[in-house]
């Protein structure tokens, strides 16, 4: 009898560690729960936060917009002549900004004593800065002289 009891001492035991075990188990999902839902929220509020205090900037976007434009009524009423426009001119051609339409004038003013700095679209390639893309990219909106 006494054995008996004793092997149903162990089995309530074994059966009270499951339970404990799957009430932990439980508490810690609960847990982990709470933690992943507060975190998404925390996460959503930081967004939230970002997005109203940075708002996106739609006046930059509508200068990029009237600046290619702008670069295309160029071109179309007579193209820009790199031997003589001024960087303003220059930096409205698309994908020229003020530092590389500076860089032209400054490569036009060292070469001018010769002639003009330009005489073929490639000639811009001799730019510092500039590649095969840059020049490709602006070659529409040029005018050379013959």
């Amino acid at each position: 009898m006494e054995t008996r009891r004793e092997i149903q001492d162990l089995i309530n035991r074994a059966a009270d560690r499951a339970a404990l075990v799957a009430d932990q188990t439980r508490q810690i999902r609960e847990t982990h729960q709470r933690d992943l839902l507060g975190l998404t929220a925390a996460l959503f509020l930081i967004t939230l936060t970002a997005a109203f205090f940075h708002p996106l900037r739609f006046d930059d976007l509508n200068d990029a917009i009237s600046r290619n434009a702008r670069a295309a009524d160029i071109a179309q009423l007579a193209g820009v002549d790199p031997n003589t426009a001024s960087w303003p001119e220059l930096a409205l051609l698309p994908g020229l900004g003020e530092k590389k339409a500076q860089q032209i004038i400054k490569y036009r003013e060292a070469r001018s004593a010769t002639g003009p700095a330009f005489r073929h679209r490639g000639d811009l390639m001799l730019v510092p800065g500039f590649g095969e893309r840059a020049v490709k990219r602006i070659r529409p909106f040029l005018r050379l002289p013959p």
